[in-house]
């Protein structure tokens, strides 16, 4: 009734409230067309024309029946298909949002178009990072985590966290870090431009990793996959501290020639640890902070499983 009655009477006022609210923000207000759409597609959305309501009514009405039903609740197979059909909406919505295309079109997108081509050309598989200026996220060249389908390491696509990230500071605090933001700077000034402005940035060596105290000792620096990385350094004359400018998150462990190396959190998104004149390779590695419990807690599990199963059968003997 709501969607097909009521709301065909309101429509322009929610659109035009929607227009107002999205007009105050960039990320919103640069997809006008997209919001219009989803004004106009909320009937379709909510009522039976969606399969996935229609579904959740049945699943609703088949749960009324077995509850006011003690004839139907005593048959198992019913409360298995009721389970099945509560599941049935997800699995819908799921399908929904699956691509369906021709894998052309998926080959085509791994290409990618002319710009992305000419970023790729200098920054593909190096540990490089890339800053983009732009209107809004739509007009990146690599909107979102689009990058890593190019190999392309960007400010936005790998320090998304909210708010302690290189990419959500203040644009004084950006120019303020410059030399730590990024080695490339990618700047669209408009919006619907078809090339931008692709230039290297100053920074002292590499944008990632820089010593603090400005020492001069090389390294190598290999990412390998999404949560390890590799330095190799040059024999230095004497311990130094180095600052790692990725978004500093509870995880990383830094360890030195096998030892374990200190990770200090340094403002405003940065991690420090300190080098000795020794070390040629500092490993760092990822681990969430509670997967080894988490691991300890299934083993527990799965003997304790073991055990009952176990009892019940020798039970079930006696």
């Amino acid at each position: 009734v709501f969607a097909w009655i009521v709301y065909p009477k309101i429509q322009d006022r929610v659109l035009s409230a929607v227009r107002k609210v999205t007009s105050t923000i960039d990320l919103l207000g640069s997809s006008p067309r997209l919001r219009a759409f989803q004004v106009e597609n909320l009937p379709r959305e909510i009522s039976f024309a969606n399969p996935e309501p229609l579904l959740a009514f049945v699943g609703l009405l088949g749960l009324a029946a077995l509850l006011l039903s003690p004839k139907l609740r005593a048959r198992p197979p019913l409360w298995c298909g009721l389970l099945l059909l509560n599941l049935a909406p997800a699995l819908w919505f799921t399908h929904r949002f699956i691509p369906h295309q021709p894998v052309a079109l998926w080959q085509k997108l791994l290409a990618g178009g002319p710009e992305q081509q000419r970023v790729m050309a200098q920054m593909r598989d190096t540990p490089q990072r890339l800053w983009e200026i732009a209107p809004s996220i739509y007009e990146q060249v690599f909107p979102y985590a689009m990058s890593h389908f190019y190999h392309v390491r960007t400010v936005h696509g790998y320090s998304a966290l909210q708010p302690h990230s290189l990419n959500w500071l203040s644009s004084s605090e950006k120019e303020r870090l410059r030399e730590q933001m990024a080695d490339w700077i990618y700047q669209s000034p408009a919006a619907g431009l078809g090339q931008g402005q692709f230039r290297s940035n100053i920074t002292p060596g590499l944008a990632r990793f820089q010593w603090a105290d400005h020492q001069t000792r090389t390294f190598q620096v290999e990412d390998i996959g999404l949560n390890t990385i590799r330095v190799s350094f040059k024999p230095g004359d004497h311990p130094a501290s180095l600052l790692w400018t990725d978004t500093w998150y509870p995880g990383w462990q830094a360890s030195a020639d096998g030892q374990p190396v200190a990770l200090e959190k340094v403002e405003p998104t940065f991690s420090q640890m300190n080098i000795s004149a020794s070390a040629r390779t500092l490993v760092l590695h990822f681990e969430p902070r509670f997967l080894p419990l988490g691991k300890k807690l299934v083993l527990v599990g799965a003997i304790l499983t073991f055990f009952w199963c176990f009892w019940l059968h020798r039970n079930h003997r006696q």
